[in-house]
């Protein structure tokens, strides 16, 4: 699938902000593989949470790549890795697997956060990818409804 199509379901990311993403990954907009689609998701959810800017999100999206790499990798065959990323306290970035947690302020990967979250945004990255793949066949067959 290309860019101009897995955009379309996407809720919030524009065209001209996946083009500036793609670009930024490396990644042509002719053809997408599942690493390119599933931070493409992520990217949007982050968007949609409205409170990072696309520095921030290019950041928390290179700091969180090794679980949507595990996640992208895993065979169609066998059931999905659990994977999740959290935004704790609007400010700490992580995942599943991490060994800390990036500072979306100061760009400063740590440990340990230096105080308890209270507040915890998840994302089910398996759920978001499963959403995202019925959302793209069901605006295929509407754009091409004689298509097996």
């Amino acid at each position: 699938m290309d860019a101009e199509s897995y955009s379309k379901a996407l809720a919030c990311l524009d065209k001209a902000q996946v083009g500036r993403l793609l670009k930024h990954l490396g990644q042509s907009e002719k053809e997408l593989d599942d690493l390119s689609k599933i931070t493409l998701a992520v990217a949007d959810w982050i968007t949609h949470l409205g409170m990072f800017s696309d520095a921030q999100m290019y950041r928390a999206l290179g700091f969180i790549k090794p679980a949507l790499l595990q996640f992208s990798n895993t065979p169609t065959d066998h059931p999905s890795l659990a994977c999740t990323v959290v935004v704790c306290d609007g400010r700490w970035v992580s995942c599943s697997n991490a060994d800390g947690f990036l500072d979306a302020e100061n760009f400063e990967e740590v440990t340990e956060m230096p105080d308890i979250a209270v507040t915890h945004i998840v994302c089910d990255v398996r759920q978001l990818y499963s959403r995202m793949e019925a959302r793209t066949r069901h605006i295929m067959r509407k754009e091409s409804p004689d298509a097996v």
